[in-house]
């Protein structure tokens, strides 16, 4: 995903995603490691919804004051939690991609997870804004031993 211009959903992995969802073991909660970079300004489509023209902003304030605020009602209402979030360092590793946060939120399986992506409100009422603040994204499932 570009970090300027029109915004877009992230390309999904279908063939991750269905493996994910095939063998993820299905009473364990997954934990989805969520790498941020953020858009200089906020970016919202044309066809987004009138509550959604806000403000100008940056993408950092977009992500934290409105997809946040956002997102909290619905993980709340599938029993998900944000469990780390911070600001991500330059790595060490040289080459490696720069994220300006991390974000670990715990699913309480991964059903849970895609029904909440999958959900149409929370597309519209919340996906919304981190389309528009993100520039650049990584997700990753994690299983803990």
């Amino acid at each position: 995903m570009s970090s300027s211009g029109s915004p877009s959903e992230p390309t999904v992995n279908t063939a991750a995603l269905q493996t994910l969802l095939q063998t993820f073991p299905k009473d364990k909660p997954v934990h989805m490691l969520n790498l941020l970079r953020y858009r200089p300004s906020a970016v919202y489509s044309s066809s987004s919804s009138p509550e959604t023209k806000m403000a100008t902003c940056t993408g950092r304030e977009a992500y934290h004051s409105r997809y946040l605020p956002a997102v909290k009602p619905f993980l709340k209402g599938i029993g998900a939690e944000i469990i780390f979030f911070g600001k991500a360092w330059e790595g060490l590793i040289e080459g490696a991609d720069k994220w300006d946060e991390v974000l670990i939120v715990r699913y309480p399986s991964v059903g849970a997870f895609s029904g909440m992506a999958g959900n149409e409100t929370y597309q519209k009422e919340a996906a919304v804004h981190r389309t528009a603040a993100i520039g650049g994204y990584s997700l990753m499932p994690m299983e803990l031993e």
